[in-house]
């Protein structure tokens, strides 16, 4: 049955997006998408040279791996060291997708910050000739001059502050926790001193949280462009 025109539950239609952001907004699904594909090829690269790795052990007794084969190495050590270098490239996977899925997000906000600024539409004179704004203050600007409130709903908002969080540990700190970061990470269950270690799956949540937050940012920005005059 069709709804009448006065009708409360009548759908309202969403407002058509400029082509200039549907396009930033096609380039941060084509990033992410291209992200997760090169990620699980990683992961998956990695898992099946575990497996081998696990395969070789069982096929021989404990004595073989305990045999002295020069430089005062086992075989044992020869497999251990293995192990590791497969988990540290698994671990820098797992950074590298921190840090890709974080630098998108950046990337949009910067790059509709710019169109602000040459839109002349930024009544902040504190921001108005900055270059670039630090996450916090483009959460700032977003909510006081575009109307989109990244704080909510706060289940999101955490999400996005634990991936800037670790995020920095990573680029700045290698993924280490220190005294400086320990703070803003120990929350999350990160220890002082320690690697952060990210389960497989956080980079296809990192990913999806950033698809979602740079699209409901669009959609609200281009209401805000029309509301200022720069769409026509």
């Amino acid at each position: 049955m069709t709804k009448g025109r006065g009708s409360s539950s009548a759908t309202k239609p969403k407002p058509r997006i400029p082509y200039w952001i549907a396009a930033t907004l096609a380039m941060v699904r084509i990033e992410l998408s291209a992200a997760e594909r090169f990620y699980d090829s990683v992961e998956d690269h990695y898992d099946r040279e575990r497996k081998k790795l696990e395969k070789e052990e069982k096929k021989h007794p404990p004595r073989y791996w305990k045999e002295d084969v020069g430089f005062g190495q086992t075989r044992e050590d020869w497999l251990i060291e293995e192990a590791q270098e497969i988990r540290g490239f698994r671990t820098f996977n797992r950074q590298l997708g921190v840090l890709t899925a974080y630098g998108t997000l950046e990337w949009f906000l910067y790059d509709i910050f710019r169109k602000a600024q040459y839109f002349k539409l930024l009544s902040n004179p504190k921001i108005a000739g900055k270059k670039s704004l630090d996450f916090k203050s483009y959460v700032q600007w977003l909510d006081r001059e575009v109307g989109v409130n990244l704080k909510e709903p706060p289940r999101r908002y955490r999400e996005l502050i634990k991936l800037h969080a670790i995020r920095n540990a990573v680029a700045h700190n290698a993924g280490r926790v220190t005294s400086e970061n320990e703070r803003h990470l120990k929350q999350y269950g990160f220890e002082r001193h320690n690697f952060i270690e990210l389960e497989r799956d956080y980079f296809s949540h990192a990913s999806e949280l950033v698809r979602k937050t740079c699209e409901r940012v669009g959609r609200r920005y281009s209401v805000f462009l029309r509301k200022k005059g720069a769409l026509k």
